[in-house]
C-alpha cells in the first residue's frame, strides 16, 4: 500500500487562494457570462416601408424668360428681360444667366433674383455678372431656387 504525503501549507494555502480569486471573478463577471451563454433570440425581420420624398417638385418649368437684351455697363454684362410665373402660387425667384462661347465652353455668368412674383404675372428681371459677355454665342437661363 502506498504511503499518503502529508498535505502541506502551501498545497493549503494556494487551494484556498484560487478558490477565493474564482468566487472573485464569478461574482464580476458572472452575469455576463450567464447572459453570454444564453442563446439570443432571433431578431424578426422588420420590413421598412417605401421612403416618400418630402422634396418640393421642380417649379422651375413654371417660369418663363422671354424679350431678353444684354448689353455692357462699366465692365459688367447686364440682362433685362420679362419673366412669368405659370404657376398657380406667388414665388420668389433665384436664377442665373450662363454664357457660352461657340463650342459650349463657359465664359462667365449673370445672376439675379425676383421676389414676389404673382401667379400668371409679367415682371422685368434683371441680372449682372462681372465681364462683358455680350459677344457670347449663346447663353441659358437657370432658375437655380424658387420658393
Amino acid at each position: 500500500m502506498k504511503e499518503k504525503k502529508p498535505i502541506s501549507l502551501l498545497n493549503i494555502f494556494l487551494g484556498v487562494f484560487i478558490g477565493i480569486m474564482l468566487i472573485i471573478i464569478i461574482g464580476i463577471f458572472g452575469p455576463t457570462l450567464v447572459i453570454n451563454l444564453v442563446p439570443v433570440p432571433a431578431v424578426p425581420r422588420v420590413v421598412v416601408p417605401k421612403v416618400v420624398s418630402t422634396a418640393k417638385p421642380d417649379l422651375s418649368n413654371t417660369i418663363e424668360f422671354t424679350n431678353v437684351s444684354i448689353s455692357v455697363v462699366r465692365s459688367y454684362t447686364k440682362v433685362i428681360g420679362e419673366v412669368k410665373n405659370n404657376g398657380s402660387e406667388t414665388r420668389t425667384i433665384v436664377y442665373t444667366v450662363s454664357f457660352f462661347n461657340s463650342e459650349s465652353k463657359l465664359l462667365g455668368i449673370a445672376r439675379g433674383s425676383l421676389s414676389n412674383v404673382t401667379s400668371g404675372e409679367v415682371k422685368t428681371f434683371e441680372a449682372s455678372g462681372e465681364g462683358d459677355f455680350v459677344a457670347a454665342a449663346s447663353y441659358k437661363i437657370q432658375v437655380d431656387t424658387i420658393y
